[in-house]
């Protein structure tokens, strides 16, 4: 008995005849947090910080941060500060770039007064790319 013929009606009924319901996820526990985006490296580049505020799940605006004071410390006792760009956005002056080998911490001051503090966080070499490769997936919906 050949099976084949079956398995193949089934597998179409299981893969196109399913109910997809969509997921509405609740917000109820919505909370105001600040959000820091920054990512420090020795290449020669800008080191730019994004600040901004959680959003509850169903708001598509992006709330940025405004008026804060940043500056980045490091292991010598230097202080980089940050000047505000535009909304939500903190530019470090040109001249200053990322040194592998020393320690670095953040710290944000909002325009209400709180203060942040990041984790001292050791810069370490970028080892260079040996490939790039890709890997081609299907996704059915």
């Amino acid at each position: 008995m050949n099976f084949r013929p079956i398995a193949y009606i089934i597998f179409f009924f299981l893969l196109f005849g399913s109910c997809i319901f969509p997921f509405d996820p609740p917000s109820e526990d919505y909370e105001n947090l600040l959000v820091v985006e920054a990512f420090l490296t020795d290449a020669e580049e800008i080191f730019e910080v994004r600040l901004s505020r959680s959003i509850p799940i169903n708001t598509q605006q992006i709330i940025p941060e405004e008026n804060a004071l940043i500056s980045l410390s490091d292991n010598t006792g230097s202080f980089y500060d940050l000047y505000e760009e535009s909304p939500g956005r903190y530019l470090a002056t040109p001249d200053f770039q990322g040194q592998v080998g020393r320690f670095y911490q953040l710290h944000i001051q909002t325009s209400e007064g709180r203060q942040y503090v990041s984790d001292t966080v050791y810069m370490r070499m970028t080892p260079p790319i040996d490939s790039v490769f890709y890997i081609l997936t299907l996704v059915i919906k």
